[in-house]
């Protein structure tokens, strides 16, 4: 007899979001080389470079809201549920990163290196714009369910001092968390709203407490 699958779990459902970005932002970037690389080509794709980023992240905050609608079993909301925008927005920052490569891209010798440079970057950026939308799908329905939160922090070996640091610490709800700090934490990224992520590239996560 076949066994089911097992469920597909919250981080899961986020790597795919991660991996449906950074493969759409590969595709586009592929076109600007294969048609020639320039920084009027780069800009001329930020449509559709945000459209790669904007949709994985829409998903990312109904895993979040999935996250605090399970987690707090079957306790009902209360009042009306206020947004929970991240802490800025997509289109902002994609356009950003883009103006600034295409500068460099202009004034580069070797303008291939500058392109995977810029896919790097869009990846990371990707990475970063997702789980800030996963947190605020999550803080907005905890918030709005009225229950607390805490920090959890993929335990995998790779994750960064910062990181290990917020393991397992929890709010009371509607508040936000209080960046570490102690020997070896280094200066937290200014980026940093009291959600993860704690840092560009970061995948923690927050659960109702």
């Amino acid at each position: 007899m076949t066994q089911p699958a097992p469920p597909v779990t919250p981080a899961q459902r986020l790597d795919d979001a991660e991996q449906q970005a950074a493969q759409e932002i590969d595709r586009i970037l592929a076109g600007i080389a294969a048609a020639g690389i320039t920084g009027a080509a780069l800009l001329a794709a930020a449509a559709a470079i945000i459209a790669a980023i904007l949709g994985p992240a829409q998903a990312a905050m109904a895993v979040g809201a999935s996250i605090a609608l399970d987690g707090a079993g079957r306790r009902r909301g209360t009042g009306r549920l206020q947004e929970q925008p991240i802490p800025t927005p997509i289109d902002t920052d994609v356009l950003a990163l883009l103006e600034d490569a295409a500068a460099r891209i202009e004034a580069a010798e070797e303008r291939a290196a500058e392109l995977e440079r810029t896919r790097r970057q869009l990846h990371r950026l990707a990475v970063t714009k997702i789980h800030q939308a996963a947190s605020s799908g999550t803080a907005m329905y905890a918030r709005w369910l009225g229950v607390g939160l805490r920090w959890v922090t993929r335990l995998d070996g790779r994750a960064c001092v910062a990181c290990a640091a917020m393991h397992g610490r929890r709010v009371e709800p509607g508040e936000v968390f209080a960046a570490p700090t102690g020997p070896g934490i280094p200066t937290v990224w200014p980026g940093f709203r009291g959600l993860p992520p704690i840092h560009p590239n970061c995948r923690c996560r927050v659960h109702p407490a």
